[in-house]
């Protein structure tokens, strides 16, 4: 995510999430809390493609992303809800993919059609606070495995070496990268950032055509953006 993103959630400055964001179009409303459709005794194929147009009905709802997080009330970042991608510097570079969910330089050369981001914050918590859910579409379900596959290959190298984020000394973050693991089909990392209370998770998989790109930051975030992560693989068993 967006340097300005981390600081401003963190730091309860929300007008600075939008530097360095590049094509946000913020919705008008927050989206409605609904129960999600049964899923059918029929799942649509592998190579059953999403449309660029059908990621917003992906993400988790308010509701299950506050169930999942535990928490009693969210806040929404409107201005960080909609389509786009976080462009802040980080180094080393081949590492933006491991700290920033929906980062241009990781999906560089990916070939991503269009991607969907959706932010919440817990207001009531003493450490760091941040839920992303990012999705984007790809050609093909291959294209976008393939995807997951190299962050795959990439991540564990992360570990070894502390990644800064941003240029600005002000707003310059130092991420570490405790743990990378595949559990099952998704890929899940563990990372703190120094000086700041709590801890993120961050989980990437791939269903049909569309990789799903989570992080939650909380004190506790254990198992909390892989099963967002699982939630919208749910859902893409029945969106068609």
């Amino acid at each position: 995510m967006a340097v300005a993103a981390v600081i401003g959630l963190i730091g309860h400055h929300p007008e600075t999430v939008l530097a360095n964001r590049a094509e946000i179009s913020a919705p008008s409303a927050l989206p409605t809390v609904v129960a999600s459709p049964p899923v059918p005794s029929t799942a649509p194929s592998a190579e059953s493609l999403v449309d660029d147009g059908d990621l917003v009905g992906l993400v988790p709802t308010p509701a299950e992303v506050a169930a999942v997080m535990g928490v009693g009330r969210l806040e929404s970042n409107e201005k960080l809800n909609g389509p786009g991608m976080f462009t802040d510097p980080a180094s080393p570079v081949e590492c933006t993919g491991v700290v920033m969910p929906d980062a241009r330089a990781a999906y560089a050369g990916s070939g991503v059609h269009v991607n969907y981001m959706q932010a919440w914050r817990d207001p009531d918590s003493p450490a760091m606070s941040i839920i992303v859910t990012g999705l984007s579409t790809f050609d093909s379900g291959s294209a976008a495995a393939a995807f997951v596959d190299q962050q795959s290959t990439t991540w564990p190298t992360c570990s070894l070496k502390p990644i800064v984020v941003g240029t600005d000394d002000e707003r310059r973050q130092t991420w570490d990268v405790s743990t990378v693991a595949k559990k099952g089909d998704t890929l899940v990392a563990d990372l703190s950032m120094r000086h700041i209370p709590g801890r993120c998770e961050h989980a990437l998989a791939a269903r049909r055509n569309v990789v799903i790109d989570v992080v939650s930051c909380s004190q506790h975030p254990d198992g909390t953006a892989a099963a967002l992560t699982s939630t919208v693989i749910k859902r893409l068993g029945w969106a068609i």
